[in-house]
């Protein structure tokens, strides 16, 4: 299952700034590899940080709009993310608009957008 870390540049952005690298990292399988008796995200570094064939530097700039992520967000089971509030409503039309399972972290304001309030009448999203 393809987990997408995406780093958008931004409009605007200082040319003089070090330019951002957007990076995929594939997981299929995650073990209890510091054998503390539970799976989580340190077993999830450990893999990162140990594993050269997960990690991988994305060709494009990362924009979840672009082709090569739409690629990989139509092999994604689950998307986890914490997308540019200012993208919000695209970004949730697109997880619709493929019919992914996904968990968005964000501002709770989101939820009374009419995107988001639609999708909540017909229980199609949940919001915490």
């Amino acid at each position: 299952m393809p987990l997408l870390f995406e780093v958008p540049s931004v409009v605007g952005e200082d040319d003089r700034a070090p330019k951002k690298i957007a990076y995929k990292v594939e997981i299929n399988e995650i073990l209890d590899y510091n054998g503390d008796g539970r799976v989580d995200l340190a077993d999830v570094r450990y893999l990162i940080q140990n594993d050269k064939n997960v990690l991988s530097v994305l060709k494009g700039n990362g924009d979840f709009r672009s082709q090569e992520c739409i690629e990989l967000l139509k092999q994604a089971d689950i998307v986890v993310t914490n997308p540019p509030f200012s993208l919000f409503r695209e970004y949730l039309a697109q997880l619709v608009q493929y019919n992914k399972l996904f968990l968005i972290i964000g501002n709770v304001n989101a939820i009374s957008y009419t995107e988001s309030f639609s999708l909540i009448k017909d229980n199609k999203l949940l919001s915490n």
